[in-house]
């Protein structure tokens, strides 16, 4: 394990500061306290869930819930049985207008925070026992998250048919368990080539035209028409050679492409070697106003 050096202290990274004329950072202590649970939580989120104070839960951004670290869904654990049948409750997916009339009445309890997908919850009944159910999703909570576009004005049947086919094993593959967790846009078998399109010349030529045939680099702004287009480039600023959004695309002097991250090998360009000795030659940088 190698340990970082004190910035603060050390002498090159100072004077470098010094140069850039940059402050030094000032200590800070982050307000936003995050816990992560240990595996035998995570174990109790997956199979029986955990009992939480309802100020435990904190809503998402995406709406959706989270206990510390984790995404969950949430239910009262205990139900009540009259003459054999149940008053099962729902669980809850997100922080729907449910549960927000709830807070603001007051009538929180305990409730319990679990993950599991196969769509069992552990409730307790009247006498303490302690039975495994199946229980309905929140429709309220379908329609706070836009889920198989469900709303309170779809036809009774249709909503039904939602709340029937919920499968909390797919509510978490577009939410991730962890609320920590990125899920990358492409697999490896979906991922795209990082190719130039068939069309690049062209693409690259018109631009180059649509912007007076100057580098766009701060500070340059060279002019490099007729003959001198040959040290004129096209730069993709995301580095993904198939997207040609203009937005992307950016048009630099060949001294000012070889400059940009990932791009040295530009310099082992003959072109960019005859541009480096004539560059001064062929026209003054214009200054924008």
């Amino acid at each position: 394990m190698v340990k970082l050096i004190n910035f603060f202290e050390n002498t090159q990274f100072n004077l470098l500061r010094n140069e850039m004329r940059a402050s030094a950072a000032k200590n800070f202590k982050s307000n936003i306290e995050i816990q992560f649970l240990d595996e035998e939580s995570i174990r109790r989120l997956g199979r029986e869930g955990i009992d939480v104070d309802f100020d435990e839960i904190k809503p998402q951004k995406d709406k959706t819930l989270g206990y510390n670290g984790q995404r969950v869904l949430i239910y009262i654990r205990d139900v009540s049985q009259y003459r054999g049948n149940f008053n099962l409750p729902r669980f809850h997916i997100s922080y729907c207008n449910t549960l927000e009339e709830m807070r603001k009445g007051g009538r929180w309890g305990r409730y319990v925070v679990a993950n599991r997908t196969d769509g069992d919850f552990q409730v307790r009944v009247n006498n303490g026992e302690y039975q495994s159910k199946k229980l309905d999703v929140c429709q309220c909570c379908l329609e706070t998250l836009s889920w198989s576009d469900f709303s309170r004005h779809t036809m009774k049947s249709k909503r039904r048919n939602i709340v029937m086919e919920f499968s909390i094993a797919e509510f978490f593959n577009k939410y991730p368990k962890s609320l920590f967790s990125v899920t990358p846009t492409y697999t490896s078998d979906t991922a795209p080539v990082n190719e130039y399109t068939s069309d690049w010349h062209t693409v690259s030529a018109n631009l180059k035209k649509m912007r007076g045939y100057q580098c766009e680099a701060n500070g340059c702004h060279i002019k490099l028409s007729g003959t001198n287009q040959k040290y004129l480039h096209v730069h993709h600023l995301n580095g993904l050679k198939n997207d040609n959004s203009k937005s992307n695309l950016e048009v630099l002097c060949i001294r000012c492409h070889a400059e940009e991250p990932y791009h040295s090998n530009v310099k082992t360009d003959m072109n960019y070697k005859e541009f480096m000795r004539i560059f001064h030659t062929i026209d003054e940088p214009e200054q924008k106003p």
